[in-house]
């Protein structure tokens, strides 16, 4: 039942209460009138002769309605009403301040343990195997006695140090020998033999060293001043007193603990089943026989022996042709334009050459058709090129010359090269080689 539907059940019960009521008094005062009526009446037939009744008169205006009645008991308490839907969440109101903390009260006094419950029996343990014994060990060799050691000499005093004698003057150092005027350099041919090592001018003697005077003695430390005056400090202010700390509340006492139940025995461990037999290990297969090993074939004929080579190197970077490598053998020799580049290495023995090889870095420009032709040159006594010599073609960087040519004792040799074609090519880097015998 809904809130409004029982209000209306009570307005109903209440006006009807009061209508009960109105209508008693209503009731009570027509008897009571009614009642003095008659009274009337008998007196006034006892005198007069009383007619024929009348018909009934018409029903008077309704009274005016009278004073309240008296509020009536209350009434039984109504069942409850239907919960009635939530309403719509008010705004939250603002987070009071928070409180003092409360003093902290005295810890009570920890409550008795109870006794603890009986431990149930452990399982048996089945039996270990036996260990098997251990073999004996052998006695150890005794150790021979450590020998005594000697007692340490006697460590002698050190001996006195002298005085260090004084430092003497330094001896005038002696005038250096004149410079002789530098000679014109003249045209490089052969090399002459060198020159005599001039005399070298006379170094003055050295002074005696001084003896050093004996150190002065060290004077006497000071007296120490003393110590200056301290700044006055101000007084420190008196401390306030401690505010007085609130009593402790009272603490309540601890409840009993109650007793702990007791352990129920621990049921015995089964014996452990026996384990099972380990099966077979199946045989192993044989192994098959190796097969015989072929016979070793006939070993061929031995390869022809090395030849002996003379390696070198030069980087020709100049337009400028021919051009002089100064020498056949070592890296990065040098090379020149001029006749003065036109030397090289004495290799001492003849030697015959039967093999030139030459790779550059530098293709030859095939636009225009370039060449480059190297030959292998005495420079010593009657210069001329040798019949070893390659040419390089157009769109190529490597020739081969193949021969034989021998040199004389004591020949110089170098490599000359000569260009056709582009004057403003260069080969760069060159490589060769010189096979001899």
């Amino acid at each position: 039942m809904n809130r409004p539907a029982f209000k209306l059940l009570l307005l109903t019960l209440a006006s009807a209460v009061l209508m009960l009521a109105v209508t008693a008094t209503s009731s009570a005062a027509t008897h009571r009138n009614g009642a003095q009526a008659a009274k009337k009446k008998k007196k006034k037939t006892t005198k007069q002769r009383v007619g024929a009744r009348g018909p009934r008169g018409l029903t008077g205006p309704q009274g005016g309605q009278g004073p309240a009645g008296p509020q009536g008991p209350l009434g039984l308490k109504g069942p409850t009403g239907d919960k009635g839907a939530k309403g719509d969440a008010g705004v939250q109101g603002l987070a009071g301040a928070t409180g003092l903390d409360g003093a902290t009260g005295d810890q009570g006094a920890k409550g008795a343990t109870g006794d603890e419950g009986a431990t149930g029996d452990k399982g048996a343990t089945g039996d270990k195997g036996a260990t098997g014994d251990q073999g004996a060990t052998g006695d150890k060799g005794a150790t021979g006695d450590k020998g005594a050691t000697g007692d340490k000499g006697a460590t002698g005093d050190n001996g006195a140090t002298g005085d260090e004698g004084a430092t003497g003057d330094k001896g005038a150092t002696g005038d250096n020998g004149a410079t002789g005027d530098k000679g014109a350099t003249g045209d490089k041919g052969a090399t002459g033999d060198k020159g005599a090592t001039g005399d070298k001018g006379a170094t003055g003697d050295q002074g005696q060293q001084g003896e050093q005077g004996p150190p002065g003695m060290q004077g006497p430390d000071g007296i120490k001043g003393p110590p200056g005056d301290k700044g006055a400090t101000g007084d420190t202010g008196a401390t306030g007193q401690m505010g007085p700390t609130g009593n402790t509340g009272a603490t309540g006492n601890t409840g009993a603990t109650g007793d702990t139940g007791a352990t129920g025995d621990t049921g015995t461990t089964g014996d452990k089943g026996p384990t099972g037999d380990k099966g077979l290990t199946g045989d192993k297969g044989q192994t098959g026989d190796k097969g015989q090993t072929g016979d070793k074939g006939p070993q061929g004929d031995p390869g022809p022996s090395g030849t002996p080579a003379i390696v070198g190197s030069s980087n020709i970077t100049s337009t400028t042709f021919p051009r002089f490598i100064s020498g056949i053998t070592g890296f990065s020799v040098s090379n020149s334009s001029s006749g003065t580049g036109d030397s090289g290495n004495v290799l001492g023995p003849a030697l015959t050459i039967t093999k030139l090889t030459v790779k550059i870095q530098n293709a030859a420009p095939s636009s225009p058709a370039t060449t480059y032709t190297f030959a292998v040159r005495k420079a010593n006594g009657t210069a001329a090129d040798t019949a070893a010599a390659c040419t390089i073609p157009a769109g190529s960087n490597t020739c081969t010359f193949t021969g034989s040519v021998t040199t004389g004792v004591g020949d110089e040799l170098d490599l000359h090269v000569s260009r056709t074609g582009s004057s403003s090519a260069s080969p760069g880097w060159v490589l060769w080689t010189i096979a001899y015998s």
